[in-house]
């Protein structure tokens, strides 16, 4: 299908905590663009942009919008067609901000589900000056987990921000929500955790 314009919205993302396993040593769970690109199609954000257009519902919404990141960012550019270049450059808009609204809580939940975990490890961690040290490269002391805790409370509130209005081009033939995967995410999120760690075991 033909359609005459096309709006994008870059979004810089804010780092999601990483999620540890009390049962593993450690262990990110990544955030892929994958999952970034659920949420920008779920109908918890996609439902409240389609209400305003009577012409338009939730699913067909959904099939003219992409999603794509360029690659070693935090940077995901959200597109939406429309034959109508002022309306598509509103609908880029609202989509986004939909979606870090729904991103918004879903790293609140995980922010939780972190601090839950680094509280259960520090309940039954040892005091630093318990540890042999041939073990402190492998055992978490209760001091390195109260400091991975202020670390996540520390962390920004925000989901991210909108790095400039919607831009319109030309429109082309498109597909149904085309996602570029990757753990970008995920990666740069387990990349500051371990160097944090290796900072840790150092001091």
């Amino acid at each position: 299908r033909d359609v005459p314009y096309r709006a994008g919205v870059p979004v810089l993302l804010e780092a999601a905590p990483v999620h540890l396993d009390p049962d593993a040593e450690v262990e990110a769970a990544e955030t892929t663009v994958d999952t970034e690109a659920s949420m920008v199609v779920s109908e918890a954000a996609l439902d409240a942009v389609a209400a305003d257009y009577a012409d338009l519902d939730t699913g067909e919404l959904r099939s003219r919008i992409q999603v794509t990141a360029p690659a070693n960012t935090r940077v995901l550019r959200i597109s939406v067609a429309d034959p109508d270049a002022e309306r598509a450059a509103d609908l880029a808009q609202a989509v986004a901000t939909e979606y870090l609204d729904v991103r918004a809580r879903y790293l609140e939940q995980r922010q939780a589900q972190v601090l839950a975990s680094l509280r259960t490890l520090a309940d039954s961690a040892p005091a630093a000056a318990q540890i042999p040290d041939l073990e402190r490269s492998s055992v978490w002391s209760n001091e390195d987990l109260e400091l991975l805790i202020e670390s996540v409370l520390s962390m920004p509130e925000r989901a991210g921000r909108l790095l400039r209005p919607a831009t319109v081009s030309p429109g082309s033939r498109f597909m149904e929500v085309p996602v570029v995967s990757g753990a970008i995410f995920g990666f740069v999120s387990a990349s500051l955790f371990v160097w944090f760690r290796r900072r840790l075991r150092n001091w």
